[in-house]
């Protein structure tokens, strides 16, 4: 892809990216949340897709 420096000969682009979320409370480990809007284009464009994070919460009290 002539201009791309992200691409390195392999056909691939790759890019990093942060986003600052809130996690709604209640949440727990190992739960699985819905970010509308945050992950990657569509191959061919067009709109962000929903990107989807699995929450690891250290430290949390465990109950007996």
């Amino acid at each position: 892809m002539e201009g791309c420096e992200s691409c390195k000969g392999t056909g691939e682009a790759s890019a990093e990216t942060a986003h600052r979320i809130r996690i709604p409370p209640g949440v727990r480990t190992g739960q699985r949340l819905r970010l509308k809007g945050l992950g990657w284009p569509g191959r061919n464009g067009g709109e962000a897709g929903d990107l989807f994070v699995v929450v690891r919460i250290e430290g949390e009290a465990r109950s007996a």
